[in-house]
């Protein structure tokens, strides 16, 4: 399966050790099935840094697991919102897996968790607004490598 890595760097060698922050699926090394969302990726990075490029290195990932411990989110939204905003208070659970792989929380997902605990009579009415925020355009494609 071919994946998408945006940066400011060529990363000839994908690596854990230098994940800075605990973004959707915890600390680790960020890669997605989707070019454009890599591009984006890749120039925010560049922005960042005052880089002059931005780079999206391709990576041909193997797609036997076997011998790896892997969570993938389907359309479950429940579960998803739950893990992601798990991992953005910057809780552990995300280290029981080597690989994760699921949507791409966009800034509205924040939105949507107050709206769930707050705001709106049930989850499904919560989802309801976060499809109209989206577009219902939440394409899956994010994949995390969390260590090894």
């Amino acid at each position: 399966m071919i994946v998408y890595h945006g940066s400011n760097v060529i990363v000839k060698h994908p690596d854990t050790e230098h994940s800075f922050r605990s973004l959707d699926f915890g600390k680790g090394f960020y890669a997605t099935t989707v070019k454009e969302q890599a591009e984006r990726w890749a120039r925010r990075k560049a922005d960042i840094y005052g880089a002059d490029r931005a780079i999206v290195t391709v990576y041909d990932m193997a797609e036997d697991m076997d011998g790896l411990i892997c969570k993938s989110f389907g359309e479950d939204l429940t579960e998803w919102i739950d893990f992601v905003c798990r991992c953005r208070d910057e809780r552990k659970e995300y280290l029981q897996y080597d690989l994760i792989k699921g949507k791409v929380a966009k800034k509205q997902a924040y939105a949507l968790r107050t709206c769930l605990f707050l705001c709106v009579p049930s989850r499904e009415a919560g989802f309801r607004k976060y499809t109209l925020w989206t577009g219902g355009n939440n394409r899956s494609g994010a994949c995390c490598f969390c260590h090894r």
